[in-house]
C-alpha cells in the first residue's frame, strides 16, 4: 500500500523493539522475508511508511487499521501440531477498545 498510495501514511507497530529496529535499520536488515519486500521499504520508508512501538498513538492517528497478529501453531490441546493459537488476538482487540476505536461491546472468551 506505501509503494502504491504514496499519499496514504503507512505506520507499522509492534510491541517487540527489537523488530521495530530491524525494520528501521540503515542496511535494511528485515526481520521478515518476502520477496521484493526489502525494495518496498527502501523506496518508502521515511517518506509515507514508517515504524513504531507507539502502538496507542498510532491508533489515535488511524483512519484504518489491518490487525496481523502472530499465529504460532498450537502446542496443547484440540488441534495441537495443526491449528492456529489465536491467544494473541483478544489482546490486540482490548488494545483497541481501550483506545475508543470501536464502539461495541465485545464478548472476548
Amino acid at each position: 500500500m506505501a509503494l502504491k498510495c504514496p499519499h496514504i501514511q503507512v505506520t507499522i507497530v509492534d510491541l517487540n523493539q527489537a523488530r521495530i529496529d530491524a525494520w528501521n535499520s540503515a542496511d535494511f536488515a528485515l526481520p521478515i522475508y518476502e520477496p521484493g519486500l526489502d525494495d518496498v521499504v527502501r523506496q518508502a520508508r521515511g517518506r509515507n511508511l514508517f515504524f513504531s512501538t507507539d502502538v496507542d498513538r498510532a491508533i489515535q492517528e488511524a483512519d484504518l487499521i489491518f490487525v496481523s497478529v502472530n499465529t504460532p501453531t498450537k502446542k496443547s490441546g484440540v488441534g495441537a501440531g495443526v491449528a492456529a493459537d489465536l491467544k494473541y488476538v483478544p489482546t490486540c482487540i482490548r488494545t483497541l477498545l481501550c483506545n475508543d476505536l470501536l464502539c461495541a461491546t465485545a464478548m472476548l472468551n
